[in-house]
């Protein structure tokens, strides 16, 4: 993280199906050794979810949010996986599933930066565009999938570049007819294969 600040996860795979009581027992191990291991005397607990708010997250996201508020942590509440590289939360509980995902995509990310700057580096420092491939701004946001029209949603933090660039990504869905082309293959699928796309009992 940054400034050399360090977080446990807690699970990263060892428990893949786990009960919300595990995900409070997650809390309360994170914290001691937190508390041993890295010297904190408040180790601050974060609940790995969608949003930072309040009640953000599934019904059972919610109930583990609502038993961490009661026990006698320094649980802060949500947090999203964007801040956890900001010295956020000493821990961040999540399950193992999501948790192992988390885990090895920023492996595979903190590679491929080293690997880009190794093949880009000029002068000892990487070139501009390098920065500029991984602003989010540049991309606006994504296509909202299964509605009848051309739909992007964008970060709650986009700035002014993001929308303009989310209207141009939305133009191009437009121009190449992206809904009729995904109803058409979805149309064919289900004539073809109808037993896939039977409503779960």
């Amino acid at each position: 993280a940054l400034n050399d600040a360090r977080f446990l996860l807690l699970d990263v795979g060892a428990a893949v199906s786990v009960s919300m009581r595990d995900m409070i027992n997650f809390a309360l191990m994170g914290t001691s050794m937190a508390k041993h291991l890295f010297n904190i005397e408040t180790p601050r607990i974060g609940l790995l979810n969608i949003g930072s708010e309040k009640g953000k997250g599934s019904k059972r996201l919610q109930h583990v949010e609502a038993m961490l508020s009661r026990l006698p942590i320094n649980f802060i509440g949500n947090v999203e996986g964007h801040q956890l590289w900001f010295d956020t939360a000493d821990v961040v509980v999540t399950e193992g599933v999501c948790g192992n995902i988390l885990l090895k995509s920023a492996e595979g990310l903190a590679k491929m930066f080293i690997q880009l700057i190794q093949n880009n580096t000029e002068n000892g420092k990487p070139p501009y565009f390098i920065l500029n491939r991984f602003d989010a701004n540049r991309y606006g946001g994504a296509f909202l999938l299964g509605v009848n029209g051309v739909c992007i949603v964008c970060h709650g933090e986009a700035e002014e570049t993001a929308y303009y660039h989310a209207i141009a990504f939305a133009k191009q869905g437009y121009e190449i007819n992206l809904t009729q082309r995904i109803s058409d293959i979805i149309q064919s699928l289900m004539n073809d294969h109808p037993e896939m796309f039977r409503k779960d009992e």
